[in-house]
């Protein structure tokens, strides 16, 4: 759409025939591969579903464009100036070189299960099978590719998070510019990238650097839908809220804070919105919800089943569940021990709410996208009993920092108004001071590995005797038995314990996540607790995650 003139929309219209002719012309064993007699993970069902999804999408495209209603309002102007161009290239090649310093470090028990379950079987498998929810299909497929690509090692694997890492930083000053400015939106996206808590994710194997950028991707789209009504961005919104979906589960609640931005618009009918510009975003939130159930429809029989067959991880009162422990590992999460942590939490909180006053009234909608979405997967979580890891609101970090930049500049600027003097001093003190905060923390993400299974696997081999024995218990017993394949004894009860151990020597137990097991070992945990005692622990980066020996015997 140029200036608002609606187009013939032959380029849908393509791709409607394209999708119509791949749900109808591909042969079914395309789809399911070769089936078991029983189909466990009902395939042939899921292969109908897709074609189903397929044919639906096909025609929402080919009928879009009549629901569609021509705008005059044209995009605002998208080149940044050469300037901004050139401090926003600077910011990318520091974000770049921080997320590739140590990219190599050992892995962490969900990289390793994710290595063994989505990346080494065959492509084709991966794309039939969801395991887990540790299973994030979109990253799966490109930490495939790298690792086939460039050799299977641990920077190969976190190579896709690295990258979406440092396209997020850019994604960030695409998103607060056209709100708020070009200089909120480079301070906000220096802030990203200095950020060691995002440095830390772009440096695991997961999805959630590819939810934070597909999440601020889709927002901006949204927004320039509803302030244009342009077609360009109604679809760009859509498919980058179904990347969102696609490249982790929980990009479900990114479509929450949309919905709430688009009821917000239609209500108050802001002076920035386009005639067409309801119309349009409702098209793009419909066509992320047809795209992912395309995405997922292979799987999704085996996705439904996962979610209301799979008992919640960790059963119980466990502390995972508990909205404290959330509090308190957030708080421990800065580095500063808990007491400290939580002072800076509320500190941070009061600045929050400062920041979210003086950003809310540049936009409104922003508040709806980083509130909405973070209420929402909270009581979702509780409401399941399932795990409240702080990994799950990471999504929203850009927000956050959007505010954070705008809500400092903006009580900058009033301090400076009272004292009488000019606002760009104090401004550009108060940048200075919030980047160098900032980049103080970067050490914290590299002072450890998130976990080092290999470091205690070496410990025990150097110490152990002839006749002394090495068990493990709980999530440690997949790593040595699935990845090292070590042939340690796993651990299951007492009984195993005291049935391992000869007369006369010892025994050597490796665990790790000590409230997981003892919420699914308890007895174990007892007789652990009991008849060994600590010789080495290896620290590690993620929340309870340090690899502990235990000895047994003499």
């Amino acid at each position: 759409m140029s200036g608002g003139a609606a187009r013939p929309g032959r380029g849908l219209l393509v791709a409607a025939a394209a999708l119509a002719v791949v749900a109808l012309a591909t042969p079914q064993s395309w789809l399911t591969g070769d089936l078991a007699p029983d189909d466990g993970r009902r395939l042939d069902l899921g292969a109908w579903i897709l074609r189903a999804a397929l044919l639906a999408l096909a025609g929402f495209l080919a009928m879009a464009t009549r629901f569609e209603r021509p705008s005059p309002r044209a995009e605002p102007a998208g080149a940044p100036a050469a300037g901004a161009m050139r401090v926003l290239v600077a910011i990318l090649v520091v974000a770049a070189a921080l997320r590739v310093f140590r990219l190599g470090a050992p892995m962490w028990f969900d990289e390793i299960w994710m290595l063994i379950d989505s990346v080494r079987p065959p492509l084709a498998t991966t794309l039939r099978t969801f395991a887990s929810d540790n299973n994030h299909p979109l990253y799966s497929v490109l930490a495939t590719i790298s690792c086939r690509a460039f050799g299977e090692s641990e920077w190969a694997l976190r190579l896709p998070a690295a990258a979406f890492g440092v396209a997020s930083v850019a994604a960030t000053y695409v998103f607060a510019r056209d709100r708020f400015g070009a200089r909120t939106a480079l301070l906000a996206a220096a802030l990203v990238a200095l950020s060691f808590h995002h440095v830390g994710f772009s440096q695991n194997a997961r999805g959630y650097t590819g939810l934070l950028l597909f999440t601020l991707l889709s927002s901006h789209y949204l927004l320039r839908s509803l302030e244009t009504g342009a077609r360009r961005n109604w679809v760009l919104c859509g498919i980058c809220l179904a990347l969102c979906v696609t490249v982790h589960l929980t990009g479900v609640f990114t479509a929450f804070g949309l919905v709430a931005v688009i009821a917000w618009a239609a209500w108050k009918r802001p002076a920035w919105l386009a005639p067409g510009g309801v119309r349009a975003a409702m098209l793009g939130v419909v066509l992320a919800t047809l795209a992912a159930l395309a995405a997922y429809a292979l799987l999704l029989p085996q996705v439904v089943a996962f979610f209301t067959q799979t008992k919640a991880p960790v059963p119980g009162k466990a502390e995972w569940t508990d909205p404290a422990w959330f509090v308190t590992e957030t708080a421990r999460s800065f580095g500063l021990g808990v007491e400290l942590g939580i002072a800076v939490l509320v500190l941070g909180g009061a600045l929050a709410l400062l920041g979210l006053a003086a950003a809310g009234r540049r936009s409104p909608p922003l508040l709806l996208l980083l509130i909405v979405p973070a209420l929402v997967i909270a009581a979702a979580m509780l409401g399941m009993g399932r795990n409240l890891w702080p990994r799950l609101f990471f999504f929203l970090e850009g927000f956050v920092l959007v505010v954070a930049a705008e809500g400092a500049l903006a009580i900058a600027g009033g301090v400076a108004t009272r004292l009488s003097r000019q606002a760009k001093g104090l401004e550009t003190a108060v940048i200075v001071l919030l980047l160098a905060g900032s980049a103080a923390t970067l050490p914290r993400a590299y002072a450890l590995p998130k976990q080092d299974f290999g470091a205690a696997r070496d410990y025990v081999s150097s110490v152990r005797q002839p006749g002394d024995v090495v068990m493990t218990a709980g999530m440690a017993s997949y790593v040595y038995g699935e990845y090292y394949r070590d042939g340690f004894i796993d651990l299951k009860a007492p009984a195993d314990l005291a049935a391992a151990v000869p007369p006369g020597h010892a025994g050597y137990v490796i665990y790790t996540f000590q409230v997981y097991v003892e919420s699914r070992l308890p007895e174990l945990w007892e007789a652990l607790r009991t008849n060994g005692r600590e010789v080495a622990r290896f620290r590690a980066a993620i929340g309870g995650g340090d690899v502990v020996v235990l000895k047994i015997g003499p």
